[in-house]
Order: C-alpha cells, then sequence, then structure tokens
C-alpha cells in the first residue's frame, strides 16, 4: 500500500535523454509526500560509471522552487552480468515504498529481441511501480506540480480494482491533491461492473463508464488525456501470459500516459 511513502526509488534505465521525464515524476514525488528519493543505477562491464541524471536540486530549481530540499541519493549498484538483474539486486535492498521507471513500449520483434526493464521490474518487485513512457506528457506541470485530476481505474473484478481504487486514493492523498481528482471507474466487456464501495472514496469524485471493444486496446485510447492509469496485477498467472504478457503489461504497452502497476501476490 502507498500510505506512508517514505523512500521512493528511481530506477535508471540507461540513457539520460530517455530518462529525463520518469525521473522529474520522482522528483516531483518526492517533493510532495517529503519522501527520500534514491536513483538506482546498474554498474556492470560498459556500464561502470553510469551518469546520475540531473540532481534534484538543480531540477527544483528550474522549477522555481530552489528553496525546497530532497533528501536524495544516487546508488550505483554492481552484482551482476546483467544490469535488470543488478537493479532488481539493488531495489531489494533499498526496500522502497514505489519505484519509478521509464519504458520505451518494445512491441512486436523490438520486445522479443530486447527485454523491457519496465515489464521486468513489475514483474518481480512486491512494491507498486509507476511506469512512465518516454513519450508521454506526463503529470508534472511546469513547475513540479502534481496533475492527478483524472486517473483511470480498470475494473474487471472487485479484488484487482478495489487494490488499484486503495492504492490511487492513497496517492492522491498524501501527493495533497485529492480535492481535485476524478477517478474514472472503468469496466470494459460484458457482464457487471464489480462493486466497489469504499469509505474514504468520498475525497475525490468519481465516474463510472462502461466500453465494449477488446480490453488492452480499449482501456488505452480511454487512457488518452488522462493523468494516470492505475492497474493491479498478478503477474503471469496463465501460458498466454508468459508468452505475451499481463493484462497490465500489456496496457503498458500501448498507453500514452503514466501507468502505476499493483501488485498481488
Amino acid at each position: 500500500m502507498l500510505e506512508g511513502l517514505s523512500t521512493i526509488a528511481h530506477a535508471y534505465v540507461g540513457a539520460t535523454d530517455h530518462d529525463a521525464r520518469p525521473h522529474s515524476h520522482a522528483i516531483a514525488l518526492a517533493a510532495a509526500v517529503k519522501a527520500k528519493l534514491v536513483s538506482v543505477h546498474a554498474a556492470t562491464g560498459a556500464h561502470d560509471d553510469p551518469s546520475p541524471g540531473r540532481p534534484a536540486h538543480e531540477r527544483l530549481a528550474a522549477w522555481g522552487r530552489g528553496a525546497e530540499t530532497i533528501d536524495e541519493e544516487v546508488l550505483v549498484h554492481r552484482c551482476c552480468d546483467d544490469p535488470v538483474d543488478t537493479v532488481l539486486d539493488a531495489l531489494k535492498r533499498v526496500a522502497p515504498d514505489l519505484v519509478v521507471v521509464g519504458t520505451e513500449q518494445r512491441r512486436g520483434w523490438q520486445r522479443i529481441f530486447g527485454e523491457s526493464r519496465a515489464e521486468v521490474l513489475t514483474a518481480n518487485l512486491d512494491v507498486p511501480v509507476l511506469v512512465v513512457p518516454r513519450t508521454a506528457k506526463g503529470f508534472v506541470g511546469p513547475q513540479g506540480e502534481l496533475d492527478l485530476s483524472r486517473v483511470i481505474i480498470p475494473c474487471g473484478d472487485r479484488q484487482s480494482a478495489r487494490a488499484a481504487l486503495d492504492h490511487a486514493l492513497a496517492l492522491v492523498d498524501q501527493a495533497g491533491v485529492a480535492d481535485a481528482a476524478t477517478f474514472v471507474l472503468l469496466h470494459v466487456g460484458e457482464g457487471e461492473p464489480p462493486d466497489l464501495d469504499h469509505p474514504a472514496a468520498s475525497r475525490v469524485r468519481l465516474e463510472r463508464e462502461h466500453l465494449d471493444g477488446d480490453i488492452d486496446h480499449t482501456l488505452a485510447d480511454a487512457a488518452d488525456g488522462a493523468s494516470l492509469v492505475v492497474m493491479a496485477t498478478r503477474g503471469h498467472d496463465s501460458i498466454y501470459d508468459e508468452l505475451m504478457g499481463s493484462h497490465t503489461e500489456r496496457v503498458m504497452r500501448l498507453v500514452h500516459v503514466p501507468l502505476l502497476s499493483v501488485p498481488i501476490r
């Protein structure tokens, strides 16, 4: 659960130009909830001297918030030949409450021949992972303010929808933006949406929407213009998931907005 966020980890993806937007999201979130920020870098082979990116205090100054400070640590970790395994090992040592990572949203042959770090992290970590597409506008404004005014929560079954709703509420509460947030409880396909009565949901505006169509593409299309998608994931629980990815991973490759993946174990 995101309640009591004290440590946010930013998982460096290996290219500073690809990493600027997710790093900005990690900084803005850490500043909003007063959390420690740990930037995790893998030191393996040719990557012995990874660039730590722009320090948080420089980003805050660029936002016109130079008087603010963040407890920031840059962790360069070495343990494995594979950089993804190295980052995973480091994150398990840090034990953050939230991980932020970027993605290039590889599909088709690109995905077959190039491993997605974001997908590996979401599949192997027991904490929520905020995945920020490289080309997404995101929910951080020009002064580093958080715009979580429209949050999409897919409602397939009660357990996953409730887990996503719980984490979304905790996030907007701690960020201090609940009053301006609208949560869209989105059900795609046949059947009735699950009952999601929630005592804390009165703090945000709730909308319910039902759409027909392919679940993954319909969710991705519905998310256009939103601030954030929050989805629960059970990981890979079928052969199809092993081959094609979980619902959350498949939507992650399609959306043009950040996605918060919430693990259900």
